[in-house]
């Protein structure tokens, strides 16, 4: 965890507990309700929270049981956070690498694999620009965890127009190795 000597000019008032692991403050924004700060090194991420409260005693009771909920999550190997796209698919292709490594699955295989997950990403990631100047593509950082259900909605279609020769039965292969990732990020 991170520890900053300075407070910055937006903190009003700040208590740090746990041997300087996270604190309670109060905000210029926020005036007399009380929040948790704390600093994830490995996320490289700020939590700041409400506590929902403007008692002090309150706020550090409030902010030792978050703090240690977050602590419990990061022993099980949880991120806080959450993972990105991007980080997922590299986490699902490192485990199919192990696949490949023990015979399960060719290599071949694996880079069917890599370039589905590369549709995939560039469908949920990808932004137009339009600006006087320019226009073109960037990719965003978007996190797993703001996906749901109806985020590929319209996948079929995206690849469908990307590339005009792909087939139905292969877009159902590409989702079924979607899914397949979804479901091993989730558990």
């Amino acid at each position: 965890m991170r520890t900053n000597t300075k407070k910055p000019s937006y903190i009003t008032e700040q208590h740090k507990l746990m041997d300087e692991k996270f604190s309670v403050v109060r905000t210029k924004q926020n005036g007399d309700i009380y929040q948790f700060m704390m600093w994830i090194d490995d996320e490289k991420k700020m939590i700041r929270r409400t506590l929902r409260t403007s008692h002090l005693e309150d706020a550090k009771e409030k902010g030792t049981d978050m703090f240690l909920s977050i602590l419990s999550r990061k022993h099980e190997g949880k991120s806080y956070f959450g993972l990105t796209v991007e980080q997922g698919i590299e986490k699902f292709l490192n485990y199919k690498q192990m696949e490949v490594d023990s015979g399960a699955i060719t290599q071949g295989r694996h880079s069917t694999i890599k370039t589905i997950l590369k549709h995939f990403h560039n469908y949920i990631c990808e932004r137009k620009y339009d600006t006087d100047k320019s226009k073109g593509v960037y990719y965003a950082k978007v996190n797993l965890k703001d996906l749901h259900r109806r985020s590929c909605i319209k996948y079929f279609t995206w690849r469908q127009a990307k590339a005009k020769t792909v087939s139905y039965i292969t877009l159902k292969n590409e989702q079924s190795t979607i899914n397949a990732m979804v479901k091993y990020l989730s558990t």
